[in-house]
């Protein structure tokens, strides 16, 4: 049997496929417990509690839009949604905004 095989060569690919196998699984948890990626709820802002310098960090929402928010905010105090709703971009950064 050996004449048409080479077992060295056969034991060698064998231990190899292994260890990959083994080290893949091995980074696979190892990923898996490190990284957790962070959910959509914790990552939205609050336009009740948010600051102008938390809203300008919210995608599409530009100074002028942070400081109308502030304004209806002073004027109501609270955020209405359907003053949001009115505003340039709303559907753009409404994936990124709450309302509580």
């Amino acid at each position: 049997m050996s004449r048409f095989f080479n077992l060295r060569l056969i034991r060698y690919q064998v231990y190899t496929t292994a260890f990959i196998i083994l080290f893949s699984v091995f980074l696979r948890t190892v990923f898996s417990y490190v990284y957790t990626p962070y959910r959509a709820e914790k990552l939205k802002v609050n336009l009740n509690t948010a600051d102008y310098y938390t809203l300008l960090k919210v995608p599409f929402i530009g100074k002028k839009t942070a400081e109308k928010i502030l304004e209806i905010r002073e004027k109501y105090g609270f955020v209405p949604e359907e003053k949001i709703k009115k505003l340039r971009y709303y559907k753009k950064f409404k994936y990124f905004i709450k309302v509580e």
